[in-house]
């Protein structure tokens, strides 16, 4: 492709990244809402309490949050709203609530807010119901009166540890099946049928969110199955009577609950060694990719067993099968071996390794299945297949990177190629950095050179770590090379310059349309077109960016064409000079401007309100809500009330706000709603000596404070306080004129150095 010369004209300038948006989840709990802060890489917080909340600060942190979907999991029980500023977030609480604050994992912030406990002293306090067993469920009544029992069952025997836990006065099943309930107690029958209750409002809360699924139908693998841990007939009291059987305790106790439906159970569970999350780990072996080399080359052996792969009654021998597969795998042929599964139906249920090895190996991941999924954490060469398995990993889980990276030093250069690039990009998007530098490093070792696939890893990680400029310079080259990284190797040059003070050439431009058009209808197609919009604006065609973007709005989520949007409008405020940012400004605020970004629209107000246009600064600014969410809309805010001569709507906003721009918008505010006296002191705090004077010469008590100032209004506080001699006596009274009119011209000089000050304008001299 000719087009790609274009590159040749690159210059690449070094910046270093600023931080990512952090972006802020939420989840309704029982008793407490919490919020996830997702960092990119691990961050140090402080904890502040505020006037009605809490405020939290992330160290080193200047890129802001996403707080725009916060309330759609959570309602305002606990937090009635949630504001950002570059490096902070704060909560207001709609309770007597605390606020506590903890890191999950290496990549996550947790803050759970509850309402605060107040414990009566004279009433005595009651534990609730504690969950104290695995087989059958059974609840610890603290305060149960007396001895309760059934009398139509009789509780199932326990194990030793399991007597020592519960009470022998309190065992009970959970529920006697089919026969009624007789003379258990008021108190201990009332608080069962509360945990019942809670029971099944939380599993069906599971259900609808869609944690807790159905398995449609049996897997047939070749692991075994276990018995249910607790006694199901809870759940459907109509059923009959039925034999409870108690299968082992988790190793790790009741610990964990987790939404596995479709984890498969594993054959001697007392031996096998299981993941953090109770899933047991399958045998290594069936994954040891490096050890499944044939005997002879690649031709002969392939030759072989197809020869062999059907018997002479044309049976297809499994055996040989799953040898071809393994074979085919080992070459990192993905296709081939998943055709050879396909040969018999049974083969897919029972190697689902092999299976998921295959979709890794062509597609990337996994794709639809979840088997090899599961098993991110053991420590073995599970732990590769597992990572690689994912497009991505989940943040919350913890991944046995070391295991990984011995398993992948393990493999053959040609399948390493492959698989190391994939590795330590999904590494780096899980924010373990280290583990992604170290799976490249398991390439640059060797005399070969590193692969385009490689190179993008590598840009990708640099980009992490600071060095933009090494990073553009290496995505050029990918790009360069006309390989099949080279459309997401452009995309990746383009985002690396959005934050970068300077432009791209229009030629980049240009190759990423080449790009879109060519792959319209690649996975890539969309991304490419997203590209496209964002080169035209950081190339400052702005006109031809705005025109691209509504051409593919109806292909587009409404969330991703908005925030492509957003960024355009971002790239226009920033580098757009007046008449062209006004322009599209207005003609954007007439198509649904509450869709625009809230950063982007305090950016497009701010720009507005230097340009004086106030009145479209607040249209924008208001267009979602009325409520400022961080310091700084709160201040736009109010300087656009007070622009608009609307001091005491000003006022309100600056309530709580501290610091020089809201005391100086406040003492403006105070001047403009005509308390003059105030406004005198707040300038006069600040140090802004011009307008405190100013303030001083309009406030009631202006000879007093004049006199203070030290400046031009001191000689007129002096002329309006002197007196003249009432005296009427002839003796000294050519004296006394001469005097007064010595005094006279003074105040003469005194006023006209007054009228010729040009800090002072006509109205201010009149108001005196």
């Amino acid at each position: 492709m000719r087009i790609l010369s274009a590159l040749t004209a690159f210059i690449c300038l070094a910046c270093a990244a600023n931080a990512q948006t952090i972006n802020v989840r939420s989840g309704a709990h029982d008793g407490f809402a919490r919020l996830v802060l997702d960092t990119a890489i691990e961050r140090d917080w402080s904890l502040q309490p505020t006037r009605n909340g809490a405020r939290i600060t992330i160290a080193d942190h200047n890129g802001g949050f996403d707080v725009s979907r916060v309330f759609e999991r959570i309602d305002t029980s606990f937090i009635s709203s949630v504001s950002a500023d570059t490096g902070s977030i704060s909560l207001a609480f709609s309770c007597d609530c605390t606020a506590d604050v903890f890191r999950q994992g290496a990549r996550m912030i947790v803050i759970d807010v509850s309402e605060t406990a107040v414990t009566d002293a004279a009433a005595p306090v009651k534990a609730p119901d504690r969950f104290v067993g695995s087989a059958p469920l059974r609840f610890q009544l603290r305060d149960a009166p007396t001895p309760v029992t059934s009398r139509t069952t009789s509780p199932l025997p326990l194990t030793t540890r399991e007597a020592d836990a519960v009470p022998a006065e309190v065992q009970l099943p959970l529920l006697a099946p089919r026969t009624p309930v007789v003379d258990r107690g008021e108190d201990g029958i009332a608080r069962l049928q509360q945990a019942q209750q809670k029971i099944s409002e939380q599993i069906g809360n599971a259900a609808t969110r869609g944690i807790l699924r159905t398995t449609p139908g049996t897997m047939n693998l070749p692991l075994g199955n276990q018995s249910p841990q607790i006694d199901t007939t809870i759940f459907d009291s109509s059923a009959g009577e039925t034999q409870v059987s108690i299968g082992a305790k988790p190793i790790g106790g009741n610990v964990r609950v987790t939404s596995s439906s479709d984890i498969p159970f594993v054959e001697n569970l007392s031996t096998s060694p299981s993941t953090t999350l109770g899933v047991r780990c399958i045998d290594p072996a069936r994954v040891a990719v490096a050890s499944w080399a044939p005997e002879s080359n690649f031709t002969t052996q392939i030759a072989r067993m197809r020869g062999d792969l059907y018997t002479e009654f044309d049976r297809l021998d499994k055996e040989v099968a799953v040898q071809l597969a393994r074979t085919y795998l080992y070459f990192g042929f993905g296709a081939e071996a998943h055709q050879v599964l396909l040969l018999d139906d049974a083969l897919m249920d029972q190697q689902p390794e092999l299976a998921s090895l295959a979709r890794i190996m062509e597609f990337g991941d996994e794709r639809d299945t979840e088997f090899l999924a599961h098993f991110v954490d053991c420590d073995s060469d599970l732990a590769l297949w597992a990572v690689l398995a994912q497009k991505k990993i989940d943040p919350a889980r913890s991944i046995d990177s070391d295991a990984a990276l011995r398993a992948l030093t393990g493999l053959p250069m040609h399948l390493r190629k492959f698989v190391a690039s994939e590795l330590s990009r999904r590494f780096l998007d899980y924010g373990d950095e280290r583990a992604a530098a170290s799976a490249l490093r398991s390439l640059e070792r060797t005399d070969q050179p590193l692969t385009p696939a490689a190179n993008l890893a590598k840009a990708k990680l640099e980009i992490r770590q600071g060095d933009v400029e090494r990073a553009q310079e290496r995505l050029a080259d990918v790009v360069s090379s006309n390989a099949e990284q080279s459309a997401e190797a452009l995309i990746a040059f383009v985002d690396s310059q959005l934050n970068e003070t300077g432009q791209i050439g229009q030629d980049v431009a240009t190759l990423v349309e080449a790009y879109a058009h060519e792959m319209r209808d690649d996975p890539l197609g969309d991304q490419l077109s997203r590209t496209h919009v964002l080169a035209l604006g950081k190339s400052n065609q702005f006109d031809k960016a705005f025109e691209t973007l509504a051409r593919i709005r109806s292909r587009a989520e409404a969330p991703e064409e908005d925030n492509l949007r957003s960024s355009v409008l971002d790239l226009m405020t920033s580098n757009a000079d007046e008449m062209v940012f006004l322009r599209h400004s207005f003609e954007q605020m007439s198509n649904a401007p509450g869709s625009i970004l809230p950063k982007t629209r305090y950016r497009m107000a701010r720009r507005l309100v230097d340009l004086g246009f106030d009145g479209q600064a607040e249209r924008i600014m208001t267009a979602q809500d009325d409520i400022p969410r961080t310091t700084d809309e709160r201040l736009l805010r109010a300087e656009i009330a007070l622009n608009l001569s609307r001091p005491y709507e000003a006022i309100a906003l600056l309530y709580g706000e501290a610091g020089e721009p809201a005391n100086r918008l406040r003492a403006r505010a105070k001047e403009r709603a005509g308390d003059f006296d105030a406004a005198h002191v707040l300038f006069s705090e600040i140090g802004d000596a011009e307008n405190g004077n100013r303030a001083a010469w309009l406030s009631e008590d202006w000879i007093n404070r004049v006199d203070e100032t030290g400046t031009v209004f001191a000689p007129v506080a002096q002329v309006a306080q002197a007196t003249l001699d009432p005296s009427t006596s002839l003796e000294g009274m050519l004296s006394r004129a001469s005097e007064a009119l010595t005094e006279s011209a003074q105040a003469r000089e005194t006023l006209e150095a007054l009228l010729a000050d040009p800090s002072l304008d006509d109205t201010q001299l009149e108001t005196r």
